[in-house]
C-alpha cells in the first residue's frame, strides 16, 4: 500500500459529508416552509411557472371580488324595484277604487295616491350602493370579470322613478271618472316598465352569479396545479431527510477514521 503526504481518503470524506449537509439543510427548509421551490435555483422551469399562475389566481380572485360586487349592486337593485312594484300595485287598487267613487271620496284617495306616488319617488333615491342611486338610472357600468385582458361584461339598469316610470302628478280626482281611468292606464304602463327593468337586472344578477361559479371553479383548478409543482411532497421529503442524516453520520464516521489512520501512520513515521 503506498502512503501519500495528502489524506485522500479524509478528504473525500469531508466532500462528502459537505453534500450531506447540504442535502440535509434543502430538506429541513423544504419541511419547514412547506414548498418544494422556495427559490428559483430549486427548479427554474417550476418556479417560472408557478409564478405565471400566481399572477393569474390573484387576477382571478380580484376578479371575483369584481364579480361579487356587481351581483350585490343587482340585487340591491332588484330589492328596491320589489318593493316600487309593491307601491305600484296599491296605486293601481286605489285608481280602480277611485274609478267607482264619489267626486268627494276621489279627493280622500288622491290624497293615499299622492302620497304613494312621493315614497316611490324616495325609493328610486334612497336605493343606493356605494353612495350610487342605483334606480335613477346607470347608464353603463363595465366590469371586469377576468384575469387577463378585455374580459369584461357592460351592465346597466334602467331609471325607475316617478319621471320614469311616468306618474309624476298622477290623479284621479274629478266629478267623472275619467282621470281614475287615464291613472289604471299609466299604472299598467308603469309596471311594463318596472317589469322590463327588473327582468333585466335579473338577467345581469344570473349572469353575475354564474360568472362568480366559473371563477372558482378556475382559482380552485389553477391552486391545486400550482400545489402539485410548488408544495413538498412531505413523506417523500422526510425520507430524503433521513437518508441524508444516516449518510452524514457514516460520512462524520469515515472522516473520523480517515484521520485516525493518518495519525497512526505519523506515528509509525515519527
Amino acid at each position: 500500500m503506498a502512503f501519500t503526504i495528502s489524506n485522500l481518503s479524509s478528504l473525500a470524506a469531508y466532500r462528502y459529508l459537505l453534500r450531506h449537509n447540504k442535502t440535509i439543510v434543502q430538506s429541513m427548509e423544504k419541511l419547514s416552509s412547506g414548498y418544494r421551490i422556495n427559490r428559483a435555483s430549486d427548479d427554474v422551469t417550476g418556479y417560472a411557472l408557478t409564478e405565471k399562475m400566481t399572477t393569474r389566481i390573484m387576477g382571478l380572485k380580484q376578479a371575483e371580488k369584481n364579480a361579487q360586487h356587481a351581483a350585490s349592486l343587482l340585487r340591491e337593485a332588484d330589492s328596491g324595484m320589489s318593493s316600487i312594484n309593491e307601491k305600484l300595485q296599491d296605486l293601481r287598487a286605489l285608481a280602480i277604487r277611485a274609478a267607482s267613487e264619489s267626486a268627494n271620496q276621489r279627493i280622500a284617495t288622491q290624497k293615499a295616491v299622492d302620497q304613494l306616488v312621493a315614497e316611490i319617488d324616495r325609493l328610486a333615491s334612497a336605493t343606493k350602493f356605494s353612495n350610487i342611486q342605483i334606480l335613477k338610472g346607470i347608464g353603463r357600468m363595465d366590469i371586469h370579470i377576468g384575469a387577463g385582458v378585455d374580459e369584461t361584461i357592460r351592465i346597466s339598469i334602467s331609471s325607475v322613478d316617478v319621471n320614469a316610470l311616468g306618474i309624476r302628478g298622477l290623479a284621479v280626482t274629478g266629478t267623472a271618472n275619467t282621470n281614475a281611468e287615464k291613472a289604471i292606464s299609466s299604472l299598467d304602463a308603469a309596471l311594463s316598465i318596472k317589469i322590463r327593468a327588473r327582468s333585466q337586472v335579473g338577467a345581469y344578477e344570473a349572469r353575475a352569479e354564474r360568472i362568480i361559479s366559473q371563477l372558482q371553479i378556475s382559482q380552485m383548478n389553477m391552486e391545486a396545479a400550482r400545489s402539485r409543482i410548488r408544495e413538498v411532497d412531505f413523506a417523500r421529503e422526510t425520507m430524503a431527510l433521513t437518508r441524508s442524516q444516516i449518510l452524514q453520520s457514516a460520512a462524520l464516521a469515515m472522516l473520523a477514521q480517515a484521520n485516525l489512520d493518518a495519525r497512526n501512520i505519523s506515528r509509525l513515521l515519527y
